[in-house]
């Protein structure tokens, strides 16, 4: 992996944590406005899927498993979505007190921007990334999709 691309790769999470770091709950936003609601419902659901998604092209390198973006993005769908999962399983089971775990309340709509935060990750790093950044395909074998736009 070349060290560029590693530090993008790096920059990626931790600029994402930076952001959930210094920016909490939305808390310079105005409560009832309707970005504080989209902010404290769905960036962390979103914003996390994404970086978690560079995370593993980390290490793609090691396992070959990973160098396809479809794997990448199931994987950054699926941890999230079991969560999510199992918080709908203690709800209806009554185990809220039991499993600390999954703390929190089951939203559907996670899930759908669990899958978007994945999606538009593998969208930036094979359409904008491999695009500008030629040492970026060095990694990835063609897609029969690709190989019919080149």
């Amino acid at each position: 992996m070349k060290f560029q691309k590693f530090l993008i790769l790096l920059a990626i999470p931790l600029a994402i944590w930076l952001l959930i770091d210094n920016f909490p709950s939305g808390y310079y936003l105005e409560q009832r406005d309707l970005p504080y609601k989209l902010y404290v419902s769905f960036f962390n659901d979103l914003t996390l899927p994404f970086g978690f998604y560079y995370v593993l092209c980390l290490f793609e390198t090691w396992i070959s498993k990973l160098k396809s973006w479809q794997v990448k993005a199931c994987l950054v769908f699926l941890v999230p979505a079991s969560f999510e999962i199992g918080q709908f399983l203690c709800q209806e089971l009554a185990l809220t007190q039991v499993f600390s775990l999954y703390g929190g309340v089951f939203d559907p709509l996670d899930l759908i921007v669990y899958a978007a935060g994945g999606l538009l990750a593998a969208l930036v790093e094979r359409r904008i990334f491999a695009k500008y950044f030629k040492f970026w395909e060095q990694n990835y074998p063609q897609t029969n999709l690709e190989l019919k736009e080149a």
